[in-house]
């Protein structure tokens, strides 16, 4: 799981973009792309190196143009963008403070062939509103998803769905400036006939007035709608979104708390659209009744999200699989605290297609009755994800048949399970290598020989191993040195003897931009790295020698640096 050679040339050829003469000329398209992502996910952006970036990088060719997460992509970056003459199909911003209204018009002024656009904003960066969209005209658009954007109103969705007349998908989640005009004047004439996915997750002055409009005849190939968190709509809305969207096939009202009473009374299974293949009721409270009458009309369901819901308990679970089995792919049971292994043995054998599993926070469960269905060689075999975060009773027997027994394994969440170990992580990194997601916080017996394996083995891509306090600094450089190519997310808070030198070294050998949460008491912010020129190991100094560390670059067999070095954030 170590870096290609094409990962390292890209690191070389970033590092020293100053110092190779006429590098743009022997870049292709793709290189140029990759290499600016590169940039900006290590912070090099400098002073120094923008005007090399400008003239070698910077040309008519690029398409795809992607920065995350950065102080250094500001708006006279997007303007020398914009002054390359580049023709962007898709162009992805997020949470990059520095950008204003001012650079982002001014790119997306020239993109008429744009195809795609994705801007998210975090809670403390204000500086967009309606005019970086006001100038946007492309007929291409199709695509478009405006994250957190709190001071986009009305006016500027509107003008967007003027100004680009097929978009087809429009995701709008927490952009609480919106409110029932907007959703109107786009779906009834702006964008009429031609959405397909819309988000409007958590825009809390939505009312039944939306899905009235949406519901109206005028969205008849929406097939994907999420409604999280718009707490203000009613089952008279939904009823009505079942009657105008015929094609709907994903449905996600999560936290939709009003949404099983019309006004009059509460609405039954006729409300929801009967085509379903996804749906999400997180946190909705209704009868067992209801509940198994729905999904017994749903013919297609492939994925369903039952979290918190208190109808879910053994009898219920029961029928539900049994009307669903042959379709359901993906069951998420999380926080159906009454549930015990007598209700999962239905999952064992009725669910005969499924790939994904959630159980957390079931605290009454051992999960042995699902060994039957982890042995079965077809589901076995096809089975993805499974977790169990906080459920403290469950068998580690089971997670070692799932390791034994389940080789395309993407997913595994075990938090707080006293039980997990070595053995268990060492046998799930021999048996499951497409591992990408791993959570073991608070797992108290897993050491560094464990997570250095699953290291080893797995293209690990998010790793939570908070509160495994036995963990040091060896785990951190094998996931620098193995899963450097992959690895995005990283949580280590409590680990004490990880050190803060250990997680830059982290951040700098990751090709993209990770995230590290890593919060400890005492830490030492002085902490001497030292690499064994033996060994190429890279580890701590202090580890090393039984006397006090010596800051001498000429060690003998030794070359030091210290924590200094500037890092990602």
């Amino acid at each position: 799981m170590s870096k290609s050679l094409v990962d390292l040339c890209m690191f070389c050829i970033a590092n020293n973009l100053e110092n190779i003469k006429r590098a743009g000329s022997s870049l292709c398209k793709n290189d140029k792309e990759l290499l600016l992502e590169l940039l900006c996910d290590h912070d090099m952006f400098t002073t120094k190196r923008l005007p090399f970036v400008t003239k070698q990088l910077l040309s008519p060719s690029l398409t795809n143009i992607a920065f995350g997460y950065s102080g250094q992509v500001d708006d006279a970056l997007l303007q020398k963008l914009a002054l390359s003459r580049c023709k962007l199909s898709s162009f992805v911003l997020k949470n990059c403070p520095q950008v204003s209204d001012k650079g982002l018009s001014s790119l997306l002024k020239t993109q008429t062939d744009l195809e795609l656009l994705h801007l998210k904003l975090s809670s403390y960066h204000s500086h967009l509103t309606d005019k970086c969209l006001s100038t946007l005209r492309s007929s291409k658009l199709v695509s478009v998803k405006l994250d957190h954007i709190d001071q986009l109103s009305n006016n500027g969705i509107i003008t967007l769905a003027k100004n680009c007349p097929n978009i087809c998908e429009l995701m709008l989640p927490r952009c609480k400036g919106l409110n029932d005009n907007c959703i109107e004047t786009v779906t009834r004439t702006l964008l009429k006939g031609k959405l397909e996915v819309l988000e409007l997750s958590e825009i809390h002055l939505l009312t039944d007035l939306s899905l009235f409009a949406i519901g109206s005849g005028d969205c008849p190939k929406l097939r994907e709608l999420l409604l999280v968190g718009c707490n203000m709509i009613s089952g008279a809305g939904l009823l009505q979104v079942t009657q105008g969207c015929p094609n709907l096939t994903s449905l996600d009202i999560g936290y939709c708390y009003r949404i099983l009473n019309d006004g009059r009374s509460l609405v039954g299974a006729n409300a929801f659209p009967s085509n379903l293949m996804e749906l999400t009721l997180h946190g909705v409270q209704m009868s067992s009744e209801l509940l198994i009458d729905l999904v017994e009309k749903l013919d297609y369901i492939k994925e369903l999200t039952l979290c918190g819901m208190k109808a879910v308990d053994d009898d219920s679970l029961e029928k539900i699989c049994s009307a669903a089995g042959r379709s359901l792919r993906s069951l998420d049971l999380s926080g159906c605290a009454v549930l015990t292994d007598a209700g999962l043995s239905a999952i064992s054998k009725q669910c005969l297609a499924i790939e994904s599993l959630k159980v957390s926070f079931c605290p009454n469960i051992t999960g042995k009755s699902l060994k039957s269905l982890f042995h079965c060689p077809k589901r076995g075999q096809e089975f993805k994800a499974f977790v169990a975060n906080g459920c403290k009773m469950f068998s580690v027997d089971v997670i070692t048949e799932i390791a034994a027994s389940c080789p395309s394994l993407l997913v595994l969440r075990l938090a707080g399970m006293k039980d997990v170990d070595d053995q268990l992580l060492t046998a799930v990194a021999e048996n499951c290598h497409q591992i990408t997601r791993l959570s073991i916080k608070g797992c108290g017996l897993v050491s560094d020989v464990g997570v250095c394996e699953l290291a080893r083995m797995c293209p690990l891509e998010e790793v939570v191993v908070s509160g495994v306090s036995g963990l040091t600094d060896r785990s951190v450089f094998a996931l620098a040195n193995c899963c450097g190519s992959t690895l995005k997310e990283v949580y280590a808070s409590g680990c004490s003897m990880i050190t803060q030198a250990a997680v830059n070294y982290l951040k700098d050998c990751c090709l993209k931009r990770i995230y590290v949460e890593h919060r400890i008491p005492n830490a030492d912010p002085d902490q001497v790295m030292a690499k064994n020129l033996d060994t190429g190991e890279f580890c701590r100094a202090d580890l090393l020698f039984s006397g006090p560390v010596v800051q001498d670059s000429d060690l003998p067999g030794m070359s030091t640096t210290t924590t200094t070095t500037a890092t990602t954030n």
